[in-house]
C-alpha cells in the first residue's frame, strides 16, 4: 500500500495517441503509481499470475490526479486476493 514503480512500461505511437503499457509484479490494494503521463483518454487494466485461491479477485485502476499521471489501484471485490502481478494500458493524447 503505498507507490509502486512499474518494472517495465512500453510506449507505442498510434497517430495523435499513444499506447502506455505498464507492467508490475506485485499490485496490492491503495497502491499508486505516478505515472508522469500527461494527456490521458482511458486507462484499464488485467491482473495476471492469480492463484487458484484469488483466480476470480482482480483489481481496478482509476486515475487519481490527471496532472501527474498518478493512478490508484483498488481490489475489484473488497477484502479478497492478495498481491499479483498485472498490466495497467493508458491510451493518452500526444
Amino acid at each position: 500500500m503505498g507507490a509502486i514503480t512499474a518494472d517495465k512500461h512500453y510506449r507505442e505511437s498510434l497517430g495523435s495517441l499513444t499506447l502506455h503499457i505498464a507492467k508490475f509484479t506485485a499490485i496490492v490494494d491503495d497502491d499508486t503509481w505516478t505515472s508522469g503521463i500527461q494527456g490521458i483518454v482511458d486507462v484499464w487494466s488485467q491482473r495476471t499470475g492469480a492463484t487458484a485461491d484469488d483466480s476470480a479477485t482482480g483489481f481496478c485502476v482509476s486515475v487519481s490526479s490527471y496532472s501527474t499521471g498518478a493512478m490508484t489501484f483498488t481490489q475489484a471485490v473488497a477484502g479478497t486476493g492478495s498481491a499479483g502481478a498485472g498490466t495497467i494500458y493508458v491510451i493518452a493524447k500526444n
